[in-house]
């Protein structure tokens, strides 16, 4: 957020030599960078808006990289999403609509504008944003679905900027988190340490014609005699022969966009559900070509249930359980140990607690309920 605040200031400054379209669209990435790190520390940091409609703490809004001395106070969560909001809006008019990978352009900031009228409640707001985009997207060709017998290749190193790619941040072999890196991490000869519980495992495997099957692989260990189940979604430059430290990450995919207007629209209701009904349909006949869901069994639950199968290893399942008031559930094999089984949005660790360094220079930083300030 400093860089991308300095980065503004310099273009506001002079100090940027460029043509002003680019000029703009510098400063179009930059807001955009600047809302979507505020958009994931909210939700880290801050309860979800749906418990008290975003009265409670978030995080300090700024607008500009703050200076030595300087302090802040959080404000609601209602009013960080709503500074994040405005961000996108902003960023939206000032970005390039052509193809940029590794960097965000207008199709990015208006997907990621999607997801938060979801995680604040606008449903309609949330649905149309992502139904215009998805249409768009349908007439440029720019980004589209990608098929049923090309999904699994789709997270090969060769595709990792591919047809969904709304935004990855791009890591090389030079630039890259190394062995805490996501490709490491999940890697059977890396440090296997992030796998798929049984219960999910068995979830997709319930259904043997659905193509994400091909993205599990079952692994045992030699040692220790367990078995893991690991998910293929981050194969690094070496695939699945020895661990890498280099793979992009995916903060947002167009498959999202159409599991966001399916949610959004089924909450909206009236005209729209039906619509939202063939978006999710469009993912589910897309896993598996026979399968479809009926108007009777398009709820809540259905629509999450299809986003942990499509979105897995992406970051989103927590956040979707803790945002609609679920209960989050630790059981079914491979979870850490001694961990809650079962914790919602009034369990105090939902939330992060604000470091302590934060009240060493600021006495009037609020601390998250639950945590101290020592």
């Amino acid at each position: 957020m400093r860089n991308a605040f300095n980065v503004v200031k310099a273009i506001d400054d002079g100090k940027v030599n460029a043509t002003q379209a680019e000029l703009a669209n510098y400063r179009g990435e930059a807001l955009a960078a600047i809302a979507l790190c505020y958009f994931d520390l909210t939700r880290l940091y801050g309860y979800p808006y749906a418990k008290d409609n975003g009265a409670s703490p978030g995080v300090p809004l700024l607008d500009h990289a703050i200076g030595y001395g300087e302090t802040s106070t959080r404000s609601s969560v209602a009013e960080c999403y709503e500074y994040i909001i405005n961000k996108l809006k902003e960023a939206i008019t000032l970005l390039s609509n052509s193809r940029n990978d590794g960097h965000l352009n207008s199709y990015a900031a208006r997907a990621l504008l999607a997801r938060t009228y979801l995680y604040c409640g606008k449903n309609k707001e949330a649905f149309g944003t992502a139904d215009m985009l998805i249409n768009d997207l349908k007439s440029t060709g720019l980004y589209y679905l990608v098929d049923n017998a090309h999904y699994a290749d789709m997270y090969s190193w060769g595709n990792k900027l591919g047809a969904e790619a709304l935004f990855q941040v791009s890591n090389t072999a030079t630039s890259n988190p190394g062995r805490d890196g996501l490709s490491y991490m999940l890697h059977w000869w890396g440090y296997a340490a992030v796998v798929l519980t049984d219960d999910f495992a068995q979830k997709l495997k319930s259904d043997p014609a659905d193509v994400r099957n091909q993205l599990v692989a079952t692994y045992q260990d030699g040692g220790d005699h367990q078995y893991y189940n690991l998910l293929l979604k981050c194969p690094g430059e070496k695939g699945y022969d020895s661990p890498s430290f280099d793979n992009n990450y995916t903060v947002i995919r167009l498959s999202e966009v159409y599991l966001i207007a399916a949610e959004a629209g089924l909450k909206a209701g009236g005209e729209l559900r039906q619509p939202a009904l063939d978006y999710l349909n469009d993912i589910v006949r897309r896993a598996n070509p026979n399968a479809s869901v009926s108007d009777a069994e398009f709820t809540l639950d259905r629509v999450l249930d299809e986003r942990a199968k499509e979105l897995v290893g992406e970051g989103h399942r927590y956040f979707d359980l803790l945002r609609n008031g679920k209960k989050i559930v630790r059981r079914g094999g491979k979870h850490l140990p001694n961990a809650p089984e079962e914790i919602d949005w009034n369990y105090y660790k939902c939330v992060l607690p604000i470091s302590r360094d934060e009240f060493t220079f600021n006495h009037d930083m609020e601390q998250n309920e639950g945590y101290t300030k020592e």
